[in-house]
């Protein structure tokens, strides 16, 4: 079984390969800085587009993670995210670690 590379930054993980267009538009989206007053914003983030990590389901995805893996969450784009207009990323997701956060599921609506 193929283990999560480690990365400098948290993963965004591609998991639905059906949809070039949108995964071009979520990456674009990610990476787009946010301004708040005068202060800009960006995603310290990496992206994997494996086709080994394709159509996971989270618990997949978790079981994937080595143990030594270097971030607390992780960002999945599944196939809801590819074909809904608002591109409702899953993340951040929780790891099988100990001392990854069990409350770090939630929606990121990217």
């Amino acid at each position: 079984m193929e283990l999560l590379p480690q990365s400098e930054h948290p993963l965004v993980i591609r998991t639905d390969f059906g949809n070039q267009p949108a995964w071009e538009t979520i990456c674009e989206l990610i990476r787009a800085p946010v301004h708040e007053g005068s202060y800009e914003f960006h995603a310290y983030v990496e992206f994997l587009e494996d086709t080994g990590f394709g159509d996971l389901t989270e618990e997949g995805l978790l079981a994937r993670v080595a143990g030594d893996y270097n971030h607390t969450f992780l960002f999945v784009v599944d196939r809801i995210a590819t074909q809904r207009p608002e591109f409702p990323c899953d993340g951040p997701v929780q790891s099988a670690r100990p001392d990854f956060p069990r409350d770090s599921v939630s929606n990121s609506g990217y």
